[in-house]
């Protein structure tokens, strides 16, 4: 089983991140986590997969949006899977 999570915004959040999390959330498969991410100007993030299908596939269906958010800028709580309890995700400032 897959480790999902669940995301909220905090109060130093963007509105690209508010929206993506309104859009596509608040549940994310993490695929990978970055100290630094090049297109979020060298912050710590999270390549995250929605479980929602609300994104064009460009062919009139629907996809799954994978996509960086921002550490600094979210607040993350395990979510469906018990292995995701203790686990913890650092920035470096």
């Amino acid at each position: 089983m897959a480790d999902f999570i669940r995301l909220k915004w905090n109060d130093k959040a963007c509105s690209r991140t508010k929206n993506r999390i309104r859009e596509h959330g608040p549940l994310f498969r993490v695929a990978m986590a970055k100290n630094s991410v090049w297109c979020m100007d060298g912050r710590s993030a999270l390549l995250l997969v929605s479980q929602t299908r609300h994104s064009s596939d460009g062919k009139g269906g629907r996809e799954h949006w994978t996509g960086w958010l921002p550490l600094d800028e979210i607040e993350v709580e395990p979510a469906l899977s018990e292995d995701m309890t203790g686990r913890t995700f650092s920035v470096r400032l």
